[in-house]
């Protein structure tokens, strides 16, 4: 979600001293499990709400395109794990038709898949360098 959450304040505020944006395991597309929790929730959760697959917020993300100056990454893991929820790709927690949308690939200029799951990607020595590397290029 926070690759969502750092794209729209992004769109909100294009300054042109933010040359490199990069996102890690994003769900573009919403995410199945926040919809079924936003529908048989008792009270809403707004975040579920925004995170649910095609949301007005997941909409509203695509009506701009990022600034033509701003170099965009795009890596995410692509380690399946197994869960009723989840579609068979998926990187543990998101599935890859979501994180893969076609709508976030459009302005990618860096697209690399991982070999980890979506928690471990955070904590791998190589993916730190890789992002060191992309941010410093």
């Amino acid at each position: 979600m926070g690759g969502l959450v750092a794209c729209r304040a992004l769109l909100r505020n294009p300054y042109e001293d933010r040359q490199n944006f990069l996102t890690l395991s994003t769900s573009w597309n919403g995410h199945g499990a926040a919809q079924m929790g936003a529908r048989r929730a008792s009270t809403a959760v707004a975040s579920w709400c925004d995170v649910q697959t095609n949301s007005d917020f997941i909409q509203g993300l695509f009506k701009t395109r990022l600034p033509s100056w701003m170099t965009y990454g795009f890596p995410h893991g692509n380690k399946s794990s197994r869960w009723i929820w989840l579609p068979t790709e998926n990187d543990g927690s998101v599935g890859a038709e979501s994180e893969l949308d076609v709508r976030a690939l459009q302005d990618a200029r860096r697209v690399l898949g991982l070999p980890y799951g979506h928690t471990e990607i955070l904590n791998r020595p190589e993916v730190a360098r890789t992002l060191n590397n992309f941010l410093t290029t």
